[in-house]
């Protein structure tokens, strides 16, 4: 298998190479076309740095709000009743600033210490790595591209270190693929968008960010609870969109490698953008990554992670002029692993596993801004994917193949006046995945199919002084379930100029694929039970949520310098939920829907984070979050919801001093995790522990810039070299029905430390 990818790894070189040199022979950089109907600018500090996530709106038009990108830039429908701009940034008052009908481009500074406005332009504060949007009645909050510069972000699954909202955790042993968490529920109730088009669904529901390479992220949004009716019924606790780089981004080559030498895990990543001509422009992305170590550090005679290959490859191309603007590309990925027992082992008998996923992408984009109408515009979008997974866990092979093909068309416009904007349209999925199951038990071939066509709408009221209200309602027909209803509700009062207070609720529904959505739990040798009954895919409904969330965030001076507070809560209760049980019995995992059973689950989720700047070029992020997340289990038994940490708290603080060295360092502390425990096994073990230790994970990074050109940097990960001792349960005996590499609660690997580059020219 390895021999394969390699060669895939070469030809893949070589494609790569053949864009390159094509992209570079093409014409030189033009000028874009501006266009009257639409505002654009750049907010900056004092020293020049891009302002991520300021907010510029027109005055008294909270709807109009936009944020400015990862490079500081923006872009504003024009307002004719308007002519005075907002710009406000956390822990500043608003900026007021006059607009001329002659101006198409505004830049925009922002005084370091002062925070008011000088000389026809300005405000500032040094660039965060976060902010909260202010000006939606969603809790959003912007990772701008220094999060992920703050660690090694080999993928973006690994990024989520820093970020109170979500949980990381391993799913296994044997694949070591990372998946997040988000109030006390699995990834899968995540919408994760790319570019603002759906993209971990399918056979990436549960662990798609696994495959996003850190280097590709240019920045991120991320929001709690029911995200917006535009995007779709299945998001059901949380939404995640990723920016990925694009041809206007400031960087023209960027150059990166990576490698730790504990796993000797080696990545490198080649960007490439160039403008071709007025009107198009693209971006080049290739990423390659590989571990080839074979540790057994706790001597359970298993590699203690899998040898690896990653192959990824990207081409996107943007076209810009006058009222249109759209895009179209396509993303490729080869990933492979293997792991197995060790030859000089102690292990009673060879165990081995491999897996390998191709997935290949097309996406497109259309828009149009209408000129004589500002706030009218019209969009369409359309993905493609074909995805191919084969899993061979000891003598248990899966192997899934998906087709789906996703198309909307949305249009932004007002009722009477701006005060009444109005977002409508419809969109189409369609899905076809064949599911194969082959081991001692089971002969498995499912074949899933969905079709389902929809239409939405959207309102958001601001009329009423300091409230902004936003009311969904979304309409799809499942050809298999039927009719859905999703109506959800946000809510924004400005209780002060510096307080503001969000309340959202909805409904969320999703399709339950019990064998994608939790495949690395196959690489255990239990025997699986799905319910007997063939109504709905594998005889199980469709997973229904209600959500409902209330935060409050505000903004205040430490020192003179900004801080920011916001705490939350939110109840998330299932209608109906696939339950994944694995505490009947240890060699028997059980997949049954709740609502048939009159079973229940839910959650209830606190947090409260602080962020502030003690002195200048400093930041430092407190937060602490607790959650109960309970589910009902066939024997009649509520219980906390198994490998979920209660409590976690975290700090994180980081320092640039003024000759660009910066310092970075995070403490996060997890409480205990309550195991599945199977009955049998409690009796034959006499009682292991229910639940895991608590645990501190440290990780901290020094990186120097070097001119405009180079970052290098070095770290380490667990620091303290906490590592879990057992990672696979019975692993002396592969045939048990009691092996189990699912029960991973803390770090698989000890402390671990790498070096790497970033090289830049813009």
């Amino acid at each position: 298998m390895h021999a394969l990818i390699l060669k895939n790894t070469r030809y893949g070189g070589r494609l790569l190479l053949l864009l390159l040199v094509s992209t570079l022979m093409l014409p030189g950089q033009g000028q874009q076309d501006k266009t009257p109907s639409v505002l654009r600018g750049v907010v900056l500090n004092q020293r020049s740095e891009p302002l991520a996530g300021a907010g510029v709106l027109w005055k008294n038009n909270y709807q109009s709000a936009v944020s400015t990108d990862a490079k500081g830039e923006f872009m504003i429908a024009r307002d004719a009743l308007q002519d005075t701009l907002h710009v406000h940034y956390l822990g500043f008052d608003y900026l007021e600033i006059p607009v001329s009908p002659k101006d198409s481009f505004m830049e925009i500074r922002m005084d370091d210490e002062a925070g008011i406005y000088i000389s026809g332009a300005v405000v500032s504060h040094s660039v965060g790595a976060k902010t909260l949007d202010p000006s939606g009645a969603r809790q959003i909050t912007r990772f701008s591209e220094k999060e992920f510069t703050k660690a090694a972000c080999c993928n973006l699954s690994e990024s989520f270190e820093n970020i109170s909202a979500v949980d990381v955790t391993t799913t296994d042993a044997v694949t070591g693929l990372r998946q997040i968490q988000m109030l006390g529920f699995s990834g899968i109730y995540i919408q994760t968008m790319v570019n603002n088009m759906p993209y971990a669904t399918g056979l990436k529901s549960a662990s798609g960010l696994t495959y996003i390479p850190g280097m590709f992220v240019k920045g991120m949004q991320l929001s709690k609870g029911v995200g917006s009716v535009t995007n779709g019924y299945d998001g059901m606790t949380g939404s995640l969109n990723i920016d990925l780089r694009k041809p206007y981004h400031r960087e023209r080559l960027v150059l990166n490698g990576y490698f730790n030498p504990m796993n000797q895990r080696t990545e490198g990543n080649v960007l490439l953008t160039q403008q071709v001509s007025s009107t198009w422009a693209t971006t080049n992305m290739f990423h390659y990554s590989g571990v080839y170590a074979k540790n057994d550090v706790n001597n359970d005679g298993f590699q203690d992670f899998p040898l690896q290959d990653n192959f990824q490859l990207s081409n996107e191309w943007m076209y810009m002029k006058g009222k249109w603007e759209g895009n179209i590309g396509i993303r490729h990925m080869d990933y492979s692993q293997m792991l197995n027992t060790l030859p000089s082992s102690g292990a009673g008998e060879e165990w081995k596993s491999n897996s390998r996923d191709r997935r290949t992408e097309i996406h497109g984009m259309l828009g149009r801004i209408d000129s004589k109408e500002p706030p009218r515009s019209t969009g369409l979008r359309f993905s493609a994917v074909h995805n191919e997974v084969q899993h061979r866990f000891g003598m248990r092979s899966y192997q899934a193949e998906e087709r789906s093909l996703r198309t909307s068309i949305v249009r932004q416009s007002i009722l009477g006046n701006t005060f009444h904007r109005i977002t409508f349209g419809g969109q189409f999925y369609g899905h076809q995945t064949n599911d194969i199951l082959k081991d001692a038990h089971h002969n498995m071939d499912v074949m899933r199919e969905e079709y389902v066509p929809g239409l939405f709408a959207e309102l958001a009221e601001t009329s009423i002084d300091k409230l902004v209200i936003v009311l969904g309602l979304r309409y799809d027909y499942h050809s298999y379930f039927g009719s859905i209803v999703t109506p959800r509700l946000h809510t924004k009062y400005q209780l002060t100029q510096h307080t503001e207070w969000r309340l959202g609720a909805g409904r969320g529904q999703r399709t339950s694929a019990p064998l994608s959505d939790f495949s690395g739990l196959l690489s255990a040798n239990r025997r699986i039970y799905l319910p007997s009954q063939r109504d709905g895919f594998y005889g199980l409904q469709q997973e229904v949520s209600w959500n409902t969330g209330t935060s409050i965030s505000h903004c205040f001076k430490i020192n003179h310098r900004p801080a920011t507070l916001l705490v939350d809560y939110y109840y998330t209760f299932f209608d109906e939920q696939l339950q994944v049980d694995r505490d009947r019995n240890s060699g028997e995992l059980h997949f049954y829907n709740l609502k048939a059973l009159g079973l229940q689950s839910y959650s209830h989720s606190v947090s409260a984070e602080m962020d502030f700047s003690p002195i200048k070029r400093s930041e430092i992020r407190l937060a602490y979050r607790y959650i109960e997340s309970r589910s009902d289990f066939a024997d009649q038994i509520r219980r906390f919801n198994p490998l979920i940490s209660p409590h976690r708290a975290f700090a994180n603080f980081a320092y640039e001093t003024r000759n660009k060295w910066t310092f970075d360092a995070t403490i996060n502390w997890q409480s205990p995790k309550r195991l599945p425990q199977g009955d049998d096994l409690l009796t034959a073990l006499s009682g292991p522990p229910a639940y895991s230790p608590s645990y501190t994970a440290v990780m901290a990074q020094v990186m120097k810039k070097i001119g405009d050109s180079w970052d290098l940097y070095a770290g380490g990960e667990n620091l303290l070299n906490i590592r879990q001792q057992e990672l696979i349960r019975f692993a002396e005996n592969p045939s048990n029905t009691a092996f189990d590499p699912t029960l991973v609660w803390g770090p698989s690997l000890g402390a671990m430390f790498y070096i790497g580059f970033r090289f830049y020219v813009r």
